[in-house]
This record gives structure tokens, C-alpha cells and sequence, in this order.
């Protein structure tokens, strides 16, 4: 996408009216509409913010890159978010929107341990970052094969 990332402002709207769902701020760029729900607390992993996210152009766009910077820009960068792929019982699918659920102070026991960043390695595809997002840390990966044994 060659258009500049513009920050997120509230739209001073609210949602309000789903049976069971906290109510819900609008917040929106030049690229995605965001409703941020304060779900409450949890005395194991603190407050829960689910942010429902969906492009301007109501496309099908899943972008992880954006994601991450959603998450990190609306509730914060070390917050740890999780996108829920449910039972079919529990299935919600009726718009080009996803969702997730963002723990600002809890840390998943499970994932990686530390930081990596790239713009990919020899033989993966990954785009460029954005000028005004790219990690300060990132690093020039290369894959070194191991001899094949007989």
C-alpha cells in the first residue's frame, strides 16, 4: 500500500447495543476503522481490550504488519494481543472484520522469547517495511545448510 500511515483518531463515536458487549470507541485512520471495548478485568491477566478491526474499504485485507501496528498504537507495544480462530459453535463470520483481544498487562506463556525482526531471508518473500515503521533492530538473515548426510 503506497499510501503514508496516518495516526488513529477517535471519531467520537460510541457503539453501543450488542447484547453481552462492552460499549465501544471509534477510532480510525487513513487505512483501517477500529472499535476499542474495555472488557473488563481478570485477577490472573489484568484488563482485556478487544479491538474489532476492518479496513476503510470493507475488503478482506489481514495484514499482520498493520495488525501489530494496531495493536501497538491503540493499546501499546508491549501489550500482548491474540486473534481467536473459535469452535464452529462459538463462530461469528458475517463481515470483513477481525478482532482481536489484547492483555496490556499480561504476557502469554507461550510464543517467542525474544525479539527478531527482517525484511525475510534468501529463499522467503517478505515486503519492505514502511520507511516511517522500520524496526531500528532489523537484521539481514541468511540460511546456512547444514551438509546432507548419506
Amino acid at each position: 500500500m503506497s499510501e503514508h500511515w496516518l495516526p488513529f483518531a477517535s471519531t467520537g463515536q460510541v457503539v453501543t447495543g450488542l447484547p453481552d458487549t462492552p460499549d465501544g470507541t471509534v477510532w480510525e485512520n487513513n487505512r483501517y476503522i477500529v472499535v476499542v471495548r474495555h472488557c473488563g478485568e481478570n485477577p490472573t491477566t489484568g484488563p482485556l481490550i478487544w479491538l474489532s478491526i476492518k479496513s476503510v474499504e470493507n475488503d478482506a485485507r489481514h495484514d499482520w504488519r498493520d495488525l501489530q501496528r494496531i495493536k501497538n498504537e491503540l493499546v501499546g507495544a508491549e501489550a500482548e494481543g491474540v486473534e481467536l480462530y473459535p469452535a464452529e459453535s462459538r463462530l461469528v463470520d458475517n463481515a470483513n472484520q477481525f478482532h482481536l483481544w489484547v492483555f496490556p498487562n499480561f504476557r502469554f506463556p507461550f510464543g517467542f522469547n525474544e525479539r527478531l525482526v527482517s525484511e525475510g531471508t534468501e529463499h522467503t518473500v517478505q515486503r519492505p517495511f514502511e520507511p516511517e515503521n522500520r524496526p531500528v533492530d532489523i537484521r539481514d538473515l541468511r540460511i546456512v545448510s547444514a551438509p546432507h548426510k548419506s
